[in-house]
């Protein structure tokens, strides 16, 4: 085993096992803010700690790898991780909640995001995607009092299984003839041609599996109603850091188990990706509830992410890191506003967004920014992923591939689809409709705490300076792909 690939994962394990005892020891002196202080700074340590690691770790034959994909996106992970523990500290104190059962579960849910990054190995695949997903079960169904959040808890946890077994049928599929869980390995074995089938449909089992975690068309029908029954903060952890670890599995799978770039395989993945694009900007058009909103435009941009897997090679990959990173963290800047928005008013609909410019300016600016990047226009990051993604799919289609052209059509007009509902919530915001403006207009200035405007300023940096200085972020995510070895087998 390569415990240097764990140093990170075991200082979080230890973080939240200091706050556990402390809570167990001293209940009744260790109050909300000190284990917020705690967890807070051991958090913000960890993220120093892990820019301190230069050189990826490689052990031959070992379950887990510390490559340059791995080391990035336990960076990107720890950032969330911190935003995000901050924004859920708010909105517990808010609701007056116990601080200790809501952020060890979320702490537990980082600690698979982390090994997720550096796995290489099948069965440590299903076993940090369950780690990531036991803690949601609690998490997706936390708000008890509410028969909505139950509800999705339930869903979540009966669509999750279904997932989860799929999977494991597909692993014992791709076992069966290989012989090997070792994604390395796997990537040197071409199936014999009597075995072809089995192999196949367990590789297709697997990427239903992981289908499921990034809400792919047609994997996604938990995500709209969970997302809307969730808490907010929940929401924006599902729909930002979960589906990137989605994401990160299914790259470190694809790349080792399907000759990516073949002509069927191009095909399977242009498939997806345009259902996956069409469905979910199509659906999100009449969305009323921003949550619900997000949730099918996530299924979109999971479509517009697949379209590397289209192209297969480290240029798109190095896009779709870019895409991602990005809308991880516009994502975190949309949820910190609405759930401030859905703490105060209670409710998460576009008509409860009416006074926000004057209740909390600066919320209405961060969830108004975050929609103009996700739509995709410039100078945001959200237009550079985009357009970057597009020109790897124009390149590789304009080499012989008509399949792929298509998808770059299809994928445009998405985006142009998608600018009508992203700038619905903006008119929703600053011109809302004259019910939601005399209903909502009566209403107390939203307390935005001060250590909520770091995030936020992060959060929009982030919206911002990949758009503008594009070089800078994609030297490293070209860094990332760069650990990626592609086969043809």
């Amino acid at each position: 085993m390569n415990f240097a690939a764990f140093q990170l994962e075991l200082g979080l394990v230890a973080l939240a096992l200091v706050l556990l005892v402390l809570d167990v020891l001293h209940k009744k002196t260790l109050n909300i803010s000190k284990g917020y202080a705690i967890g807070t700074i051991g958090l913000g340590i960890l993220l120093i700690l892990s820019f301190l690691i230069k050189n990826p770790v490689i052990v031959p034959d070992s379950m887990v790898q510390l490559d340059g994909m791995a080391l990035g996106f336990k960076r990107m992970f720890l950032a969330l991780g911190l935003g995000f523990f901050i924004i859920n500290q708010n909105w517990i104190e808010r609701r007056n909640d116990s601080f200790i059962t809501y952020q060890i579960l979320f702490l537990l849910a980082l600690v698979g995001m982390m090994i997720a990054c550096s796995i290489n190995n099948l069965a440590l695949l299903f076993l940090t995607m369950e780690m990531v997903a036991v803690p949601f079960y609690v998490l997706v169904g936390y708000l008890n009092d509410k028969d909505s959040s139950l509800e999705s808890g339930v869903k979540y946890l009966i669509m999750a299984a279904l997932a989860s077994a799929v999977m494991v049928m597909g692993i014992a599929f791709v076992y069966g003839v290989s012989g090997t869980l070792y994604l390395d390995k796997l990537a040197q074995f071409t199936p014999p041609a009597e075995m072809k089938t089995a192999y196949w449909l367990g590789v297709m089992l697997i990427v239903a599996g992981l289908g499921f975690k990034i809400s792919a068309f047609p994997f996604h029908y938990w995500a709209p109603d969970v997302y809307q029954g969730a808490a907010a903060p929940v929401t924006g952890l599902l729909a930002s850091a979960s589906k990137a670890v989605g994401f990160v599995l299914l790259t470190r799978f694809a790349v080792a188990a399907m000759p990516l770039g073949t002509a069927q395989v191009t095909l399977l993945w242009v498939v997806i990706s345009a259902a996956s694009i069409l469905y979910g900007n199509l659906c999100a058009i009449p969305q009323q509830n921003v949550k619900r909103l997000i949730a099918f435009s996530g299924i979109a941009n999971a479509g517009y992410m697949m379209m590397a897997f289209a192209v297969g090679d480290a240029m798109a990959f190095s896009a779709m890191f870019y895409y991602l990173i990005a809308y991880a963290f516009t994502i975190m800047g949309a949820f910190l506003a609405i759930t401030l928005v859905e703490s105060e008013v209670g409710s998460s609909d576009l008509d409860a967004l009416a006074a926000l410019p004057g209740r909390s300016p600066f919320a209405a600016f961060l969830l108004s920014a975050a929609m103009v990047s996700l739509a995709g226009i410039p100078p945001m990051a959200g237009f550079i992923g985009k357009f970057l993604l597009l020109k790897s799919v124009f390149i590789q289609g304009v080499a012989g591939s008509g399949a792929l052209i298509a998808l770059a059509c299809i994928a445009l007009f998405g985006v142009i689809v998608s600018i009508y509902y992203y700038f619905g919530v903006i008119r929703a915001i600053y011109w809302p409709r004259e019910y939601a403006q005399k209903h909502h207009a009566q209403g107390e200035r939203i307390a935005f705490p001060r250590i909520l405007w770091v995030v936020g300023t992060l959060s929009l940096a982030m919206m911002v300076l990949p758009g503008v200085y594009p070089a800078l972020f994609l030297k490293a995510t070209q860094w990332m792909a760069g650990a990626l070895t592609f086969v043809t087998h």
